[in-house]
């Protein structure tokens, strides 16, 4: 009886993942060319693979270099990395990666490690992995695409480039006209091709902890003065930086506001009106941005927070208790309507971190490891997310009978 009911759960849970993964449509895997012909052909040359960016290893032994793949009749293309060992003459190219994401901007990290841009979480990331093409995790996790990096000579800083919006006249023009697409253009390269400019590269200088992550911290600081310049905001104020933290993706505060029952896309609609109501600039060197007194206020207490925690580094936790702990910004409209105090946040991050301390630039990656990269099948079941297996009495029987 044991065996059965052990069996039928296994088949529920495997059924399960299945089933969710039958609903999504396959995307095709673009690839090296299987035209087979003795004519050159327009779509034979499209469809051959274009090498780029070859770079020398440190050591001088090996080349990195990406090919584009192009599929015709999908009119998409695919780019992979590869690695060819310049001390032998008879060495073959190895194909390092082999995705449908197209690995871009790839650089050496060391003899053995790369890193590059990918779209395999959803947005232009940084990723790294070994030369064997093994040990691949995502080192960035910002709010937007990451069009270029580069690392300083010592691998401890990166550059990173992110589109920004262009800033947008005053809003007072376009008062009562909410659907308008009139904009003044008042200098040059407004207009590429058919597109108007909508957007502009900004670089943003970030610190690479020892495990080569950017930590949630620093991208907070970036996104903060994102939201600023979209906003007309010539100076960073604390709701800029507390709505960049709501916005992180699976990051530390959503989680935390969770635990305390308050929905973090709530909490970031009512700081979302606090930045509409911080006063804007507009024309000329809007976009050139100062930090606010609150604001430099804020980072200093979250030193001081991070000190009193016996930590090595500033993680959002102490820029989250550095904002609760002044009687002004703990005031405001967000922490009150949702009752988000000090207290509180104490003790939810003490379920959520623990006894541990932040030794690293990225701590928040250890933090409950197990509600993030585990699934709780019975808060599933409960949800009524499991695919049911009644009905489905041959598949079950015949997983049983593999299992026996």
């Amino acid at each position: 009886m044991n065996k059965f009911f052990f069996a039928t759960m296994a088949t529920s849970i495997l059924l399960s993942a299945c089933a969710s993964d039958d609903n999504k449509p396959a995307e095709e895997y673009i690839g090296k060319s299987t035209i087979r012909t003795t004519k050159l052909t327009p779509e034979l040359l499209q469809e051959l693979g274009k090498l780029s960016d070859m770079q020398p290893s440190p050591d001088g032994t090996k080349i990195m270099y990406g090919v584009t793949y192009t599929n015709v009749s999908l009119n998409k293309t695919n780019r992979e990395l590869f690695v060819l060992d310049v001390t032998s003459w008879t060495s073959e190219p190895r194909n390092i990666t082999n995705s449908k994401n197209s690995e871009q901007n790839a650089v050496w990290l060391d003899d053995s490690h790369v890193a590059f841009l990918s779209k395999e979480s959803g947005s232009m990331q940084m990723w790294s992995m070994k030369i064997d093409g093994t040990d691949r995790r995502q080192i960035s996790h910002t709010d937007r695409d990451i069009e270029g990096f580069k690392y300083s000579p010592d691998h401890k800083q990166v550059l990173l480039i992110m589109a920004l919006p262009v800033p947008r006249i005053d809003d007072s023009l376009f008062e009562g006209l909410d659907k308008t697409t009139g904009r003044l253009v008042d200098e040059m390269n407004y207009r590429h091709w058919d597109d108007f400019v909508d957007n502009y590269p900004h670089p943003y200088l970030a610190a690479v902890a020892e495990d080569g992550t950017i930590s949630e911290n620093v991208i907070a600081i970036m996104e903060a003065q994102n939201i600023a310049i979209e906003n007309g905001n010539q100076t960073l104020e604390v709701p800029h930086l507390h709505l960049a933290m709501l916005r992180q993706q699976d990051g530390l505060i959503p989680r935390l506001l969770t635990y305390l029952e308050a929905d973090p896309k709530q909490v970031a609609a009512v700081v979302e009106n606090e930045v509409a109501r911080l006063p804007k600039v507009s024309g000329a060197g809007a976009d050139n941005l100062y930090a606010g007194r609150k604001f430099a206020e804020v980072l200093t207490k979250a030193e001081k927070k991070a000190a009193e925690f016996k930590d090595e580094y500033v993680s959002v936790e102490h820029v989250y208790l550095a904002m609760l702990d002044d009687r002004s910004l703990a005031a405001g409209e967000a922490f009150r309507r949702f009752g988000i105090t000090k207290e509180k946040f104490l003790d939810a991050l003490s379920k959520i971190r623990g006894n541990q301390r932040v030794t690293s630039q990225n701590p928040e990656d250890n933090y409950d490891a197990l509600s993030k990269y585990g699934s709780d099948l019975v808060d599933m079941a409960r949800q009524g997310k499991l695919d049911p297996v009644i009905g489905r009495d041959a598949e079950i029987r015949h997983t049983i009978q593999i299992l026996s």
